[in-house]
């Protein structure tokens, strides 16, 4: 999103009952200028109307602009890299890891040396340029020539165990339900897939057990079912929306059974 789409979102938050919403097509944004005011306002922005096009005459607003000296204070940006040329080359992950949305014609550009060898360190200044709507300011940065080494990025080297979630006793001869249906789309089947409401379990098992020998299960029972988010069942697969849950099962397939689905497809 650019400085210029932020600016009016903020005229038309802070004026919701204005004749015609703010846009590029009737208002004109002037350049900002400096202002030391009240209510942490920085900055004075000069807007005209744009004639015919809705409004007519010129105002002003007050806003703040993000000073990246304020924004770093007491952080040291640090990035690695083996391809790139200059702060333009740079600017898209600088923007990912701190959240902002500084444009290339937002700052002075930086070329970078020539890199000879692995480790080397570039210190150098990104500076906004004057009267740029969204910035001011500057912040230092380093470059480091070279992807970091394993040993650094990896400080935790006791993992959690591995476990698989049925006893081997318990399961026997059976299949387990959540591992043969785990990576299953049941995304084409969700409309057949329907639950009783009034009684909670499948409504028409009989196509429930037809859809399911197409994931490998065969003989067990109809029991409980819940149609939940993924996000609120910790055993299923987050690659999917939605899930159906039946926990209870016996005979051939050791429960809980889970068909997933997503719900645009």
């Amino acid at each position: 999103m650019s400085a210029e789409t932020k600016i009016f979102d903020l005229i038309n938050q802070a004026n919701p009952d204005m004749f015609y919403e703010a846009t590029p097509e009737n208002i004109l944004l002037g350049l900002p200028e400096v202002f030391a005011g009240t209510d942490g306002r920085n900055t004075r922005l000069p807007v005209a109307g744009i004639e015919n096009h809705g409004y007519r005459g010129t105002s002003q607003v007050f806003y703040e602009r993000i000073d990246l000296n304020t924004l770093f204070e007491g952080v040291e940006p640090v990035f690695r890299g083996l391809d790139f040329t200059d702060l333009h080359t740079l600017l898209t992950k600088i923007n990912t890891r701190y959240g902002m949305w500084l444009e290339i014609d937002d700052i002075n550009n930086v070329v970078f040396p020539v890199f000879t060898q692995l480790e080397e360190h570039y210190e150098f200044e990104m500076v906004v340029k004057d009267q740029r709507l969204g910035w001011v300011g500057a912040v230092t940065i380093e470059l480091i020539h070279g992807n970091p080494s394993l040993d650094s990025a990896v400080h935790i080297r006791l993992l959690a165990l591995l476990n698989h979630p049925h006893d081997m006793k318990i399961i026997g001869t059976r299949k387990s339900g959540l591992m043969s249906t785990y990576n299953f789309d049941f995304t084409a089947y969700k409309d057949q897939l329907l639950i009783d409401p009034k009684y909670g379990r499948w409504a028409d098992f009989g196509i429930v057990q037809g859809i399911g020998a197409k994931a490998g299960l065969v003989a067990w029972p109809n029991s409980t079912v819940v149609d939940l988010p993924t996000s609120a069942v910790p055993e299923a697969n987050p690659k999917f929306q939605r899930v159906m849950v039946q926990s209870y099962s016996v005979n051939g397939v050791l429960g809980p059974i889970y068909f997933h689905y997503d719900l645009d497809w």
